[in-house]
């Protein structure tokens, strides 16, 4: 098989993808993909025959979107439906196990980006009326995409994240991914975009603004807010709000924005000075406009995902109720503070008004913090048919049974995740038998002593999943200690230290409880 492309259709052997429209055909077939499945065929024909990982597809498909590897396993099932492709036998599709993805046809040229048409035009020249640009009503939510301070993978969990990319992705790790991550599921923290940030009805009117300078500001805001983003957009972005900010100095949405973009970057890089830049900017538009909300919003999720400032971040969060994610993001910091009526209230809140987060797993996780076990199972099970293939309603099992000290069915949910992550058949029959001679406890201590692969079980990852396998296997005191590697590595997944109740049994030891109030908590 072969790939050919030009910039608007790709040749897959005997399919065409008309990136423009989004249609899949051949012959007398044509299938009418959405958007994120045609960008991630379109993506996957550009890189023909390589290994690509997950998180790499999460990053160039979903960029600044909060989404779980569920997404992308549904995605990739719906174009094997579409190609008429076997999974078992793939003939376009191959999985690579523990990796990702990749395309099985070599090359006859290199193909040209499916953004490329899209990234010059939102390039185009600043005299191009901000209409034709982004039509009014077509802004995505900038906080749907990685939340979070957070993405060791975030997962997530929640937004809840981050960020394989900017704020992700986020990362997975138990059912938190669903809220943030993360993002934050990769290991990436969660990303923090406000979806309304930046509301043309939301620019302050303090002062008149020039018709340019809110040209500059919308451009950077579709730039962010594309479908299609590449890697150069960021850059644009931010080279724009700089430009709006040094002609109109008292512009608090420009700070804002470009506040978090300078998040984002300390979310990529690590780089204290990116933090700094943002805390400054953030500074600055509240200085100028204290009722900016994209604002407190930002500052709430710096102030508890990176300065671990919980007072702080409560007075910010409430500050920015009705922007974009902050319910959603206002409901993981309850959690972590124990607060589960306020924090279930505030999540159906979030989910209320934004259907596309529907997510029963992100209700029934904070029942499972709040130790009502069989409600939470309940929650899952109110999806469950349609729940089958998603990792995350396994990991919520999987903890549900394990905490209702069912653990044939907790082992078995382990089995099924080991399976997903990528361990050989033959070692998961080997902790199959190990099970039956030696019980969870026994499986839990091969995860945290013996298995050198170390695959995302929905645990997140080492050091803390370590200690969690650790507890699991009975060895409190290396649990201890890996746990303290994880407060010290500021792993964002400890925030929720003080209510999880996989670490009830070692709840009562002094070193716990001062592990807590190292965090603050």
């Amino acid at each position: 098989m072969s790939v050919q492309t030009d910039p608007a259709h790709i040749t897959i052997a005997d399919w065409s993808l008309n990136v423009n429209n989004n249609v899949l055909s051949r012959e007398n077939t044509r299938v009418q993909l959405e958007n994120k499945q045609s960008q991630l065929l379109a993506f996957l024909a550009s890189r023909p025959g390589e290994n690509l990982t997950k998180s790499e597809l999460l990053q160039q498909v979903w960029n600044k979107r909060v989404v779980t590897e569920d997404v992308l396993y549904v995605c990739i099932a719906h174009l094997r439906k579409a190609l008429g492709d076997n999974s078992r036998n793939p003939s376009y599709i191959k999985t690579i196990p523990g990796v990702g993805y990749k395309l099985l046809i070599k090359p006859d040229k290199s193909p040209v980006s499916p953004g490329e048409t899209a990234e010059k035009q939102a390039l185009a020249s600043k005299t191009t009326p901000i209409q034709e640009i982004a039509p009014p009503g077509k802004v995505p939510p900038l906080s749907e995409s990685s939340k979070h301070t957070v993405s060791e993978n975030k997962r997530t969990i929640f937004s809840l994240k981050g960020r394989r990319s900017v704020f992700w992705p986020l990362i997975t790790g138990l059912i938190l991914i669903l809220f943030l991550a993360a993002a934050y599921m990769s290991g990436s923290k969660p990303s923090f975009f406000s979806a309304d940030t930046n509301n043309p009805d939301n620019i302050s009117h303090s002062s008149p603004v020039p018709a340019s300078i809110r040209e500059d500001y919308q451009k950077a805001r579709y730039l962010l807010f594309s479908d299609n983003p590449q890697p150069s957009y960021q850059a644009k972005a931010i080279q724009l709000l700089q430009h709006a900010i040094t002609l109109e100095p008292g512009f608090s949405p420009a700070y804002a924005l470009l506040g978090e973009l300078k998040y984002l970057q300390f979310q990529q890089d690590k780089k204290e000075k990116f933090y700094q830049e943002a805390q400054s900017l953030i500074n600055n538009a509240l200085e100028l406009d204290t009722a900016n909300k994209a604002a407190h919003l930002t500052q709430a999720n710096m102030s508890f995902w990176q300065a671990w400032d919980f007072p702080r971040a409560q007075h910010h969060y409430q500050k920015a109720r009705g922007e974009g994610a902050a319910d959603h993001l206002y409901a993981q910091f309850l959690l972590s503070q124990g607060k589960y009526k306020l924090a279930r209230q505030y999540s159906q809140q979030y989910i209320s008004a934004n259907p596309n987060a529907y997510s029963r797993p992100a209700i029934a996780w904070i029942y499972t913090m709040a130790r009502e076990y069989e409600k939470g199972y309940q929650e899952l099970m109110k999806l469950a048919p349609f729940q089958q293939e998603s990792f995350d309603h396994h990991v919520s099992l999987q903890a549900i049974h394990e905490l209702q000290g069912q653990e044939q069915k907790a082992a078995e949910q382990l089995f099924w995740l080991m399976a997903r992550a990528g361990y050989k058949n033959s070692t998961i029959t080997e902790q199959r038998q190990r099970f039956t001679t030696v019980g969870l406890s026994g499986l839990y201590h091969w995860l945290a002593f013996e298995d050198k692969q170390q695959y995302n079980l929905g645990q997140y990852t080492p050091p803390l999943s370590l200690a969690r396998y650790a507890i699991g296997a009975g060895d409190h005191a290396r649990a201890l200690e890996l746990l303290q590697q994880a407060v010290n590595q500021r792993q964002y997944q400890v925030l929720w230290l003080k209510v999880d109740p996989k670490y009830d049994a070692i709840r009562h030891q002094e070193q716990f409880q001062q592990l807590l109030a190292q965090i603050g908590l």
